[in-house]
């Protein structure tokens, strides 16, 4: 009985260490969108859901930046929808992938489109 005991107590423990470095793998990651109106006339910019609201509108040659952090184990790509917008219709969108290696990217809208340029952090 001991032994069962003993075999019992010593499964647990090399389950438990298992999953303490399973967990320490993970990393803090943060992924950046600078949004930039390049044109002449104000737009509305965000990632994901949104509209054409006040909380979003930028001038000509302002810029805000959408940032999203998380903690990660996994070295995959991570897609965000960029959209702009004017006169509470949506005028472009873009796809924007970032990941560890380019988790940075300028999205630019130039009067009628969005143009994408990812960064090395």
């Amino acid at each position: 009985m001991r032994t069962v005991v003993k075999n019992i107590i010593a499964a647990l423990s090399l389950i438990t260490a298992i999953i303490l470095v399973a967990g320490c793998d993970k990393e803090n990651v943060e992924m950046r969108i600078t949004m930039i109106n390049n044109s002449s006339v104000d737009v509305h910019m965000w990632v994901g859901s949104g509209s054409t609201s006040a909380s979003n509108k930028l001038k000509p040659g302002e810029s805000r930046v959408f940032t999203n952090k998380f903690e990660s184990d996994t070295y995959e790509d991570y897609t965000y929808d960029v959209y702009a917008g004017q006169n509470g219709a949506v005028v472009a969108s873009i796809t924007v992938s970032l990941n560890h290696e380019y988790p940075n990217a300028d999205v630019k809208f130039n009067g009628s489109g969005l143009s994408s340029e990812r960064a090395v952090e």
